[in-house]
């Protein structure tokens, strides 16, 4: 297994399309900077209002990209047949690439997400515009929908058995997820309340979106403050559907994947 690995590593850092991901990011990072008058001089939370809700595609787009690749590419070249013919049981070549995939993407997505408010507030200090414990609890339920993501990606990618049809899919299946919850308030005037956890991408969104706004006098004037506590109930809700639904991608693609005819 650690041949494998060490195979995995060394393809994705010389595989153009890696560099294209980590681009594409950096260029979503810059077009938000851009947008935002004075973006430097931004508090913690002053950035988390404008433009951390911005980030959650940049930040699936790249778990889309690098998931798919590495757990689908060499279903294209046929280079997994080559690994089972010559020792290595499935079990190997599966959970080699779920490593190496979580080891590329996750980190990447996490510090994507939490880096650039945690700058700004170290640059400019939190702010008032909401409770950094709120924020910080947000943050880290968002980083168990993340986990769920990568996961469906995974799944995905191995149901399909090519990292380009994997992607393609994938990305259809989490867009889906965030607009059939935004229909069904629209179009049926129903609230989906913690139903939105159903959906990872609607999950996603709904905690770093803020919902509630009120108006405090602070400092000799009125001043927009924003209210981000977590309902229990949906931060509950968040942790078990996140963690079941993750691991159980994770054991279905196995389970699929042990038992599949290789192309």
């Amino acid at each position: 297994m650690q041949n494998i690995i060490k195979s995995l590593q060394y393809q994705t850092k010389r595989d153009n399309v890696t560099y294209y991901a980590f681009l594409a990011l950096i260029l979503c990072y810059i077009m938000v900077f851009s947008d935002l008058n004075g973006a430097l001089n931004l508090t913690g939370s002053e950035y988390f209002i404008n433009s951390q809700a911005l980030f959650c595609l940049p930040v699936t787009v790249f778990i889309l990209i690098i998931a798919t690749r590495i757990c689908g590419w060499d279903y294209v070249d046929k280079t997994m047949n080559y690994e089972i013919l010559i020792g290595h049981n499935r079990k190997e070549v599966f959970f080699s690439r779920i490593w190496v995939s979580f080891l590329w993407t996750m980190p990447v997505a996490v510090l994507s997400f939490i880096l650039p408010p945690l700058v700004l507030s170290l640059i400019n200090g939190w702010g008032i515009y909401i409770d950094m414990g709120d924020m910080i609890l947000r943050c880290a339920l968002s980083v168990l929908v993340i986990f769920r993501m990568y996961c469906e990606c995974v799944l995905l990618t191995f149901l399909t058995k090519n990292c380009y049809l994997g992607l393609i899919v994938s990305f259809l299946f989490l867009e889906m997820g965030s607009t059939i919850p935004m229909a069904i308030e629209e179009i049926g005037g129903i609230k989906v309340g913690n139903f939105v956890t159903v959906f990872s991408m609607a999950n996603f969104m709904n905690l770093v979106t803020p919902a509630k706004y009120g108006w405090e006098y602070i400092n000799g004037k009125d001043e927009m403050v924003f209210d981000m506590t977590v309902d229990p109930s949906l931060a509950a809700a968040t942790i078990i559907v996140s963690l079941a639904a993750g691991i159980g991608c994770i054991l279905i693609s196995y389970l699929y994947f042990k038992k599949s005819d290789m192309k």
